[in-house]
């Protein structure tokens, strides 16, 4: 594999919008020595990226036709189709490659790769799990799916936007559920440490404490991340560290603080009463913490 076309030349790459994240990919694959082509709906957006040796074009149409590999960074899927789902540009599209980096969920993405199919292009749908100061790292890290055969075709390049640049599956829709999974599991972490800050505040216990506590706690966290999916995998939730009616009162009184705190309690209350769910199927079984994952599984009453 290499970086470049069939024809022997490197591969021509453009990048259609010009945020913050897309101006990162286009700057990217311009240090990494390919020719790139800019398009941005406000040209004045995409105009900097000139002095980086980019071109920068009016005319959607020309950007595509131009390259072999289009990237596609823009708000919304909403925005994609206003831009791309037109007979002009699904004829320039022909034979060429798209990988999107816009986020959506799973229905859409799956609609656009079967758009792509239909028309004769190819579809790779990228999740970037890194800000836009890193694309182009050797730790930048970004999963892609779909068109297996297209990436395998590209992936040089692809590897020039991030170090650990990986394929996950063929079904594009793989890389937009593993992007939501993981911001999930951001925001539950940040709002938890946000709900956290709210009542000490409140109470008048330094922060910093809680800072350098929960900063300590991430070791934890990650050996319960590992020990949880192998129990998963199992479907055995069976332990002697913690069981599941033990670690309720945990939770319970921490929501029970934040209600005598006046502070806003909701998310407490919903990792309350998800607990009570986990312990409800366990029955008389002792079961630990992983059994939370039977009560997302199942439908709520």
């Amino acid at each position: 594999m290499n970086k470049a076309s069939s024809t022997g030349q490197a591969t021509k790459t453009a990048v259609i919008g010009t945020g913050l994240m897309g101006s990162a990919l286009a700057r990217a694959l311009a240090r990494g020595g390919l020719p790139v082509t800019a398009w941005n709906r406000s040209r004045e957006r995409a105009e900097p990226l000139r002095e980086a040796g980019i071109s920068v074009v009016d005319n959607l149409v020309e950007a595509i036709r131009q390259s072999d590999v289009i990237v596609v960074c823009i708000s919304d899927f909403k925005a994609v189709s206003s831009l791309l789902r037109n007979d002009a540009v699904q004829a320039a599209l022909s034979g060429r490659t798209i990988v999107n980096y816009t986020s959506g969920c799973a229905a859409d993405v799956r609609d656009y790769a079967n758009w792509a199919t239909e028309n004769g292009f190819h579809y790779i749908h990228g999740a970037i799990f890194v800000y836009p100061s890193d694309v182009g790292s050797a730790d930048g890290d970004i999963a892609h799916a779909g068109d297996a055969a297209a990436y395998r075709q590209h992936e040089e390049v692809l590897r020039v936007l991030a170090g650990k640049a990986r394929f996950i599956g063929e079904d594009a829709a793989f890389a937009a559920l593993l992007e939501r999974a993981m911001f999930a599991f951001y925001f539950g972490c940040t709002y938890a440490f946000y709900q956290g800050c709210a009542v000490l505040s409140t109470e008048g216990v330094n922060l910093d404490l809680f800072l350098s506590a929960a900063q300590k706690l991430m070791p934890v966290v990650d050996a319960t991340l590992s020990s949880s999916l192998d129990m998963i995998r199992k479907d055995d939730f069976s332990g002697t560290d913690a069981h599941l009616d033990v670690l309720l009162a945990s939770v319970e009184g921490a929501y029970v603080d934040a209600v005598a705190s006046g502070v806003n309690s909701e998310l407490l209350k919903v990792l309350t009463d998800i607990t009570k769910r986990g312990i409800s199927l366990a029955g008389d079984v002792k079961y630990e913490l992983p059994i939370i994952y039977k009560a997302f599984l199942a439908p709520r009453s």
